[in-house]
């Protein structure tokens, strides 16, 4: 039997393939810094567990105007999640 193939593989294999290579969003693998990078270009951003599913940890996270940063989602337990934090340290 094989392995499970996680989040980041996923995406990594569909870029590669040209019929939904175009379709993919841009993925990266997670940091603060590469966080921070993505929402100074997009409004928001989403962020998955590599191996999770049913909904569960994943987060909308956008910066709002004053600064401050909002999550949105699920936690690795399913549990829903609304927080707004000044700095992104702090959800951490």
């Amino acid at each position: 039997m094989s392995e499970p193939v996680g989040k980041w593989e996923q995406s990594l294999l569909l870029q590669k393939d040209p019929l939904t290579a175009k379709n993919t969003p841009e993925t990266k693998i997670y940091s603060i810094k590469t966080l921070q990078k993505l929402l100074k270009r997009y409004a928001y951003v989403y962020v998955k567990h590599d191996t999770t599913g049913q909904g569960r940890a994943i987060y909308k996270i956008s910066k709002r105007k004053d600064g401050t940063y909002c999550f949105n989602g699920f936690t690795l337990q399913g549990e829903p999640l609304n927080k707004c934090v000044a700095t992104l340290n702090e959800f951490h």
